[in-house]
């Protein structure tokens, strides 16, 4: 019997523990100052640092142990209606395992976050991301939408930043202190990562410990190497999230051979995304991959071409071919 609604809500059937689990921010944890805010003992820094912390006790502890999903960049959200944000929000807190907290992302028009935000509220969930919006919007007008969203949620937020000056660094490191941001996704695409003069003054204005890298591979190895962002997220984490942990930790480790190595079928599929169309790639390429049937995208986004799929379905058989090979190593078991 056919589905009623063509763009039914799905999830990657995928084992529901921590690097099993389709997640777009691989291996991120609670932010430091999170534990300051929260946990009795007051620290300031990451939980189990210092001589003295409870470590398994402590709630706040426990959360930086979990894997999390970053559920918006590449989920399409900025086209979806509050039912289906509902009944998805619904199926994200059933479905995911005890290992998993679910970041889902609200926006990007102020209007929609704020029919979003008693929703989220609702649903129990304590992290959203604020997608980004482009045209119309200034930086002065969305440092204080974001702030009456922070005050909506009762919560701060992670803010997407895609856009070359979307909001000034001062401003940034005031919402920081604020409350009303909590941590940064940074998407702005460079020719060159390297001197990228905005990305640099966010990070003096609020730490790189509250930054990711946030587009795929193609720019971490600056992002990492050289800004020192806390970690990164991915599209194709959806298809091969073993693998992606491994990449991060061997970045994390120095082992740059190791990361290259590990990285190259990651930057083909986002050349295959950069030159066919990111969402489009990406919901299809689950679908190729074998994980589950996506179906049609919703609009107004739409799926690749018949012609694309040779081609992107090469991509995905890489990734998976490397996949099996970072769980026969182990790889799906490594801790942060």
């Amino acid at each position: 019997m056919p589905a009623a609604d063509p763009w039914g809500l799905r999830l990657t059937e995928r084992k529901r523990n921590g690097a099993g689990y389709a997640s777009t921010a691989p291996g991120t944890g609670r932010l430091p100052e999170i534990c300051g805010g929260r946990a009795a003992c007051g620290l300031d820094r990451k939980p189990g640092t210092q001589p003295g912390c409870q470590r398994r006790s402590c709630p706040t502890y426990r959360s930086w142990r979990h894997q999390h999903l970053l559920y918006g960049g590449n989920a399409n959200l900025y086209h979806i209606d509050l039912g289906r944000f509902r009944a998805l929000l619904d199926l994200l807190r059933e479905t995911a395992g005890p290992s998993t907290a679910v970041i889902p992302s609200i926006g990007p028009d102020f209007g929609k976050m704020l029919d979003q935000a008693p929703i989220v509220r609702d649903k129990g969930f304590s992290d959203v991301m604020v997608l980004p919006t482009a045209f119309p919007a200034r930086a002065a007008g969305i440092e204080r939408g974001v702030g009456l969203v922070a005050e909506a949620l009762g919560f701060g937020v992670i803010l997407y930043i895609k856009q070359n000056n979307y909001i000034e660094p001062d401003q940034l490191e005031r919402m920081v202190k604020a409350g009303s941001v909590r941590f940064v996704k940074y998407a702005v695409e460079r020719a060159n990562p390297e001197g990228d003069t905005y990305l640099s003054d966010i990070v003096a204005a609020i730490g790189a410990e509250r930054v990711a890298s946030g587009m795929g591979e193609r720019p971490i190895h600056s992002h990492l190497m050289t800004y020192g962002l806390a970690t990164y997220t991915s599209g194709a984490v959806c298809i091969a999230p073993a693998a992606a942990l491994a990449t991060l930790h061997a970045y994390r480790a120095g082992d740059l051979e190791t990361a290259e190595r590990l990285r190259a079928p990651f930057l083909e599929f986002e050349r295959q995304r950069a030159e066919i169309d990111g969402f489009g790639v990406m919901h299809d390429a689950v679908t190729l991959s074998g994980i589950a049937d996506m179906g049609p995208i919703l609009p107004l986004l739409a799926n690749i071409a018949k012609d694309k799929h040779e081609t992107v379905a090469k991509c995905v058989k890489d990734l998976l071919d490397l996949e099996q090979a970072c769980r026969a190593e182990g790889g799906q078991n490594s801790k942060v």
